[in-house]
Order: C-alpha cells, then sequence, then structure tokens
C-alpha cells in the first residue's frame, strides 16, 4: 500500500495538464460513475486549530454499485479497529468487534453516508456542472515522486456536497465550499480529497483514498447477515429518556463552574431559581456549538441589567479542562460556563446539541428549543423584560 503523504495544506504546483479543468471533472465523474464494486482504505481528517480539533480515523470500505438502488447502493460495508457497519437494502447491521455485540436497524441510504467517501462523490459529481457559479481550476501536483492532477471546485456561497441528495444548502448562506481533488492521471479516479471553505483559512479535511481495488473479492455472502456472526449477542439498548417538555419541572442539578483563575465552584439549580434562566447544551466538537458561543454572549452583553441567568452546560465528559481553556479563552464568555453535565443531560433527554431550555422563576421549563439563536431567544425574552 503506497504511503501517505500527511501535510497540512497540499499545493499545487505550475500547470503542465493540456486537458482544461472542465474535461478533467468530466472524466473524474466519468471514473466514479462507472464504479460497480470497489474497495480501499479511507483515512480522514480534520484539522481545526481555530477551535483546537484535530481528528483522524482510518477504515476500509468496499461498496457495490446498482444503478437501480437509491444513491446507486446495492450494499456497503465499513470496517474499523473496534466495529464494523453494514449496509443493505433490507437493514443496518451495526457490529462493536470488541464487545461482540450488534444492532440492527432498518435499511436507508443516509445510513450508509461516510464524509467525503465515493458515496458522497457517486451522488454529488452529477449535480456540479449544473450549478451556476462554479468554478473549477486545475494544476499539477507531486506526491512521492508522481504527478497527479490537482483539480479545485469551487461551489457557489452556500451550496456543499451532500449525500445522499448530491448537493445541499448550507445554514451559513454565505460561506463558500471548495473542494480539491488529487487525481490519479491514468484512472481519474482519486487519491486525495481537501475541503476548505471562506469561513476559515487554517480549516481543512481530507479524506485519502488509498490501495483502490476496482477487482475486490468482497466479503463471503454470510458477512452481510447475522449468520456471519453466530459468537455475537445482541446489543441491550438503554432507553432513552423524552425531551424534558414545557411545563415540567428541570432536573435538580448541581454542577461545577469554569473558569481559568478560579477553581472549586459549583452552581445549582437552587441558586438560579428566582430569575429567568436560558440553558444552551454543547460538546466541543460541534461547528453549531461553536457558532453559538457567539449568540450567548451577545445576549448576555444586551440582558445584563436584568434578572436574567445565562449558562452554557457542557455535556460531553472526555472534553477535557484544557478544552474548555481554550474555548473560554478564545470567546471570553460573560455567562457561566458549566461543565460534568452528560447525567443531567441524559435527565432531561438532550441527546442532541447544541440544545435550548429557558426556565422560569420556580426552575420549570417554558421553552426548548433545538440548537441555539440568538433572534429566536431574544425574542422569546422580550416577553418578559
Amino acid at each position: 500500500m503506497k504511503k501517505t503523504a500527511f501535510i497540512l495544506c497540499l499545493m499545487p504546483l505550475a500547470l503542465t495538464a493540456q486537458q482544461s479543468a472542465d474535461e478533467i471533472f468530466l472524466r473524474f465523474n466519468s471514473a466514479v460513475q462507472d464504479l460497480r464494486k470497489v474497495e480501499y482504505t479511507r483515512i480522514f481528517e480534520i484539522i481545526n486549530p481555530a477551535e483546537n480539533y484535530f481528528h483522524k480515523d482510518t477504515s476500509v470500505l468496499y461498496t457495490e454499485f446498482d444503478k437501480n438502488y437509491p444513491a446507486d447502493i446495492l450494499r456497503y460495508m465499513r470496517t474499523g479497529p473496534r466495529f464494523k457497519h453494514i449496509y443493505t437494502p433490507e437493514n443496518q447491521i451495526s457490529l462493536d468487534t470488541d464487545e461482540k455485540q450488534y444492532e440492527v436497524e432498518n435499511g436507508g441510504v443516509a445510513d450508509a453516508r461516510v464524509y467525503h467517501s465515493l458515496l458522497d462523490l457517486r451522488v454529488g459529481l452529477p449535480k456540479i456542472p449544473w450549478e451556476e457559479g462554479t468554478v473549477k481550476t486545475v494544476n499539477d501536483t507531486v506526491i512521492l515522486g508522481k504527478k497527479y492532477y490537482y483539480l479545485t471546485v469551487k461551489l457557489p456561497a452556500g451550496r456543499n456536497m451532500s449525500f445522499p441528495e448530491g448537493l445541499g444548502t448550507l445554514g451559513i448562506k454565505t460561506l463558500v465550499s471548495m473542494y480539491s481533488f488529487v487525481l490519479d492521471p491514468e484512472t481519474y479516479l482519486p487519491y486525495l480529497l481537501v475541503y476548505r471553505n471562506s469561513n476559515d483559512p487554517d480549516y481543512c479535511v481530507k479524506s485519502y483514498y488509498l490501495g483502490l481495488n476496482l477487482q475486490p473479492h468482497g466479503p463471503e455472502p454470510a458477512e452481510w447477515t447475522l449468520a456471519g456472526y453466530p459468537d455475537y449477542r445482541q446489543k441491550v439498548k438503554v432507553p432513552q429518556k423524552p425531551f424534558v417538555r414545557v411545563g415540567e419541572p428541570f432536573p435538580d442539578w448541581e454542577l461545577p463552574v469554569f473558569h481559568p483563575q478560579k477553581t472549586g465552584e459549583t452552581l445549582s439549580l437552587d441558586a438560579v431559581k428566582g430569575k429567568l434562566t436560558v440553558i444552551e447544551f454543547w460538546v466541543k466538537n460541534c461547528g453549531y456549538c461553536q457558532e453559538a458561543f457567539k449568540d450567548m454572549k451577545q445576549l448576555s452583553e444586551k440582558y445584563k441589567n436584568k434578572p436574567l441567568n445565562i449558562i452554557s452546560i457542557n455535556m460531553e465528559d472526555t472534553d477535557t479542562l484544557n478544552d474548555f481553556e481554550f474555548i473560554y479563552n478564545k470567546h471570553q464568555p460573560v455567562y457561566t460556563m458549566l461543565y460534568q453535565g452528560s447525567a443531567l443531560a441524559k435527565q432531561a433527554g438532550v441527546y442532541s446539541f447544541p440544545r435550548t431550555i429557558v426556565l422560569n422563576e420556580n426552575g420549570e421549563v417554558i421553552l426548548h428549543e433545538t440548537g441555539f439563536s440568538f433572534e429566536k431567544v431574544d425574542g422569546f425574552l422580550g416577553k418578559y423584560f
């Protein structure tokens, strides 16, 4: 298997390709559409210095395509160090290979999605030529002594590749997505995809497609069903509590307060009673949560002279004090940051993030919203102040 050149931002060399960007793009799309079955090792990296977030994972992907099925996917298998995910038209099987446990759910195309995989390219590339305002450029680049095409596709503001619809609309309408494809000039198939956007020049997502095998033997027939895993037992699901409803008392809590210069301070539900309280649940590795910090700060500044508590609660116990310090120093919150909130989140039925909850003076829920929006919360608080 070819060794990967791990570089933060791949840069093109001088243009030597004789074909135009449009010609190379069409050959690239054709090569992806011609795939019938493929197996490869995918290395996926997220590099986000602005949010102190760095992620890398490796898995083996095997896919069989058939145009008679949604998104052309007949069946698909992803194997990682401790898991195996199997998708067929009938169902989805998730295997925990450490614990020898399985879960089975009804099949759905969206469940097969792997960010920036060939599944994304299969449905996204055909729609790009019809997207008005798309800009394509091509250069050459060299990796480990081998020349590749370096094709960059810049989509119109607010658009991105999205599975299974092909192209999607971003929540940030002004965000420009740029996809740089490193293509093998012999096959026109990708070796590397680098994604950047106009929001942050240092943000970079990379997906390597290594050891592309277009004639793989593939898994044995039994491996697509539970019959191939006789030593596995069904995983017992812990039932999730429903989201706390408007009019209900919020679960009792006492959580540690984060401040770089202070330790040992806690805050409880009893301590915030007597005022309205805005609570936002968040986790570190969530872009929408990062955006919500700005709204929280704006809300705090607007209502600083009002009888109002504004609190953020981190609901991921694996986020560290160093993570909180980085976020605190970056955003300089004027509201209260609490952590170790995963148990409280489960009690309140909060399993997605960010999540907005507003309590009245008695600690009862008067607003419960998915996401966090300054406009929505501000409009709601306008009824009280």
